[in-house]
């Protein structure tokens, strides 16, 4: 419970406030400090390993550009693999279609002789 007399003393001067706001502002400059330095080493971490990409880039390009050829190639490969696939199929059907139509005048000319 507060009593008049609490509220009418006279109240002292607050002077480690001043002291406790100058140590907080000295501790955010070292930590701003401390990220600074940290963002600057990322930074030239990064800037390093965009350079060296850009350097293999070109070998990059060169090797895309071969395997793109060599799918083109082998594409046509097997475009024409398929085309004769299809060719020989159609040729085994119509032989075994020939077969059996063979087969089937044999038989009747055995039934009839």
């Amino acid at each position: 419970m507060v009593t008049k007399e609490d509220l009418s003393g006279s109240k002292r001067p607050k002077r480690f406030l001043g002291g406790l706001i100058a140590s907080a502002a000295a501790l955010g400059s070292l930590f701003s400090i401390g990220l600074s330095a940290a963002n600057s080493v990322s930074l030239k971490t990064i800037q390093r390993h965009v350079q060296e990409l850009d350097e293999e880039m070109p070998e990059i390009q060169q090797r895309l550009l071969l395997q793109q050829r060599l799918l083109e190639v082998q594409t046509k490969t097997l475009q024409g693999t398929l085309v004769s696939i299809n060719l020989h199929s159609t040729l085994i059907n119509n032989t075994l279609h020939a077969l059996q139509t063979l087969t089937e005048v044999v038989k009747n000319d055995l039934m009839y002789t």
